[in-house]
């Protein structure tokens, strides 16, 4: 590559709507000028691959992800949208630009390391905010702003200060990088969020979350907000040893329990197996930490955040699962009223069975003490959380039994090909895991509840005995 910016020249993957490819083509021909390495489906695809697998290996390739957010692009059928997933799911830097008015309370929560300031040419000079555009392309590595203070972490932060980050003045790590400034009252389009507190065997470490704003508000420096912690890497030497770390994060007032989950690699699927779709077991890396919820969403849950669904719970307690919900209707809460999404299917029996790849996610063997199942005259869910006992080694409760979870991931067997995170498919069956309470009552149906088991369903289908629960980045709040 070509020594250009003070480094290498940078690969630039620009993702937008088919409306906005005019203006599109503009700018991509002024940062050609800038000597940036633009790439864009119209001047690019081969034709030698698949369509959507030549996208797949140009945004992997780049290391900027220009995303340009417009009505059209941020739509659920927009193939932009699905492009920045796959950016965000590879760590890219993405910098996101507006191009034509557009609400920002609809634009998705899609925060990868390194997102940058949203440049808005809605509110600027063309010349004003490419200049800007520009020079996010340099930065490699964001600077801290002036203006964040450090203190003791001796108790969690209070209140929604916008001058700093209570984070602790030793052995702080930096996870991750959100880079949207701090704006004053006039020009901020503020995100719903909070100040979050992560519980360690240690003490508590408070991280604030992140804000946009409009271009005219940012100074020239390029401004970020790091979140800092103290959380540990798996040593796979002695994954026994494993110490289960939670968060709590305040969505204005109704808080939500996470688990962390370490980065780590195991064997996935079982070839002892009698389930030919759980064959061949093969590696899986997990490559990003990140926070699981500890139980399943609820039904109080459901509706404090503004959930929405066609059907209510047949189960209503408000700490019973929230079940009798499509995988759209989930997928949906996960990504608008959480800002997280679906755990993906590798994710879900990391989570289940770790490093150990342990049969149940309480051990070896089977314990009906450890699950809700068909026991006895059982007729519905319980409370989420109720089997103490049968966490997983993450902290995680009822992954198996109470209610079967819906995942991300699109169903295929493992030895076939196929694209199996795709969010804007609303058709493909999606895999389900965990088994359920309606399930057990012979030796033959307990085979659902090992952490190695896949089933399916239908994106549309509806059963009280599927919920689901939701997966966060590790450097990310709501």
């Amino acid at each position: 590559m070509d020594s250009r910016h003070g480094g290498s020249v940078s690969r630039v993957f620009i993702s937008y709507s088919s409306t906005d490819r005019e203006f599109v083509k503009h700018i991509a021909d002024d940062l050609r000028k800038q000597d940036f390495d633009i790439w864009m489906d119209t001047s690019d695809i081969t034709g030698q691959l698949p369509y959507w697998e030549e996208i797949q290996n140009a945004v992997e390739a780049c290391k900027h992800f220009i995303f340009v957010v417009s009505p059209t692009s941020i739509t659920r059928e927009s193939g932009a949208m699905k492009e920045v997933y796959h950016a965000v799911r590879h760590n890219k830097i993405v910098v996101p630009i507006i191009v034509r008015e557009t609400n920002y309370d609809s634009i998705p929560m899609v925060v990868g390391p390194g997102m940058l300031q949203i440049h808005d040419f809605t509110k600027l000079p063309y010349d004003e905010a490419l200049t800007r555009v520009i020079r996010a392309l340099k930065t490699n590595t964001p600077t801290l702003p002036k203006d964040i203070s450090r203190a003791s972490t001796n108790r969690p932060a209070r209140g929604r200060t916008a001058a700093a980050i209570l984070i602790g003045t030793a052995l702080i790590i930096a996870v991750g990088v959100i880079g949207m400034l701090i704006a004053n009252n006039n020009n901020s389009n503020q995100f719903a969020g909070t100040v979050i507190a992560y519980n360690t065997p240690n003490e508590t470490v408070a991280a604030f979350n992140f804000q946009t704003q409009t271009a005219a508000a940012w100074t020239d420096t390029p401004t970020v907000i790091v979140t800092a912690t103290l959380l540990p890497t798996l040593d796979a030497t002695n994954a026994a040893a494993w110490t289960p770390i939670t968060r709590t994060v305040d969505y204005d007032g109704y808080k939500v329990e996470m688990a962390y989950v370490p980065a780590g690699t195991f064997m996935m699927g079982d070839d002892n197996s009698n389930q030919a779709d759980e064959r061949p077991a093969h590696k899986v890396e997990i490559a990003q930490p990140f926070w699981v919820d500890r139980t399943e969403v609820t039904n109080e849950q459901f509706a404090k955040l503004g959930g929405k669904a066609d059907q209510t719970s047949t189960f209503t307690d408000p700490r019973q699962p929230r079940e009798t919900i499509t995988w759209i209707e989930a997928e949906a809460f996960c990504r608008e009223k959480r800002g997280g999404a679906l755990p993906t299917e590798e994710q879900w029996e990391w989570i289940a069975g770790g490093p150990q790849e342990l049969i149940y996610p309480w051990g070896e063997n089977w314990d009906t003490d450890r699950l809700i199942w068909l026991a006895g005259d059982r007729k519905s869910t319980a409370n989420v959380g109720s089997k103490l006992t049968g966490a997983s080694w993450v902290g995680a409760l009822d992954m198996s039994g109470n209610v079967w979870e819906w995942t991300s991931t699109i169903y295929y067997k493992y030895d076939l090909p196929g694209e199996r995170e795709d969010p804007t498919d609303t058709t493909k069956e999606r895999v389900i895991r965990g088994g359920s309470w309606a399930y057990g009552i012979d030796v033959a149906q307990r085979t659902v509840f090992r952490t190695a088991n896949r089933n399916l369903r239908a994106p549309n289908i509806r059963q009280n005995d599927l919920g689901f629960r939701c997966v966060m980045p590790i450097d990310s709040a709501p």
